[in-house]
């Protein structure tokens, strides 16, 4: 499935920032052509699961990240974003 490898893909560029921020994959830009292609991606799929609501509710739980306000939130944006991807890997295993 595509969608599962757009998720590792994203989660390994993630895992691979040293110095977390406003800079690099975790940056503004980066993160909202990520946001796009996983909304985008998630509406030709959802149908494929048994529980759509549940799977609409861990695409919101990423999509409504703000990258503007990461420095406000309790956890690093890194731990946080692979936290997301790594449920939403697992809720899409076959």
């Amino acid at each position: 499935m595509k969608f599962r490898e757009f998720l590792f893909d994203w989660r390994n560029e993630i895992s691979k920032v040293e110095h977390e921020g406003r800079m690099g994959c975790l940056g503004i830009p980066p993160f909202e052509t990520k946001r796009l292609k996983l909304r985008s991606d998630a509406k030709g799929i959802k149908d494929v699961f048994a529980d759509q609501i549940a799977f609409e509710r861990l695409i919101e739980k990423i999509s409504s990240l703000d990258p503007k306000t990461w420095d406000r939130q309790q956890k690093a944006p890194k731990q946080t974003m692979i936290e997301i991807i790594d449920e939403l890997i697992k809720f899409t295993e076959i």
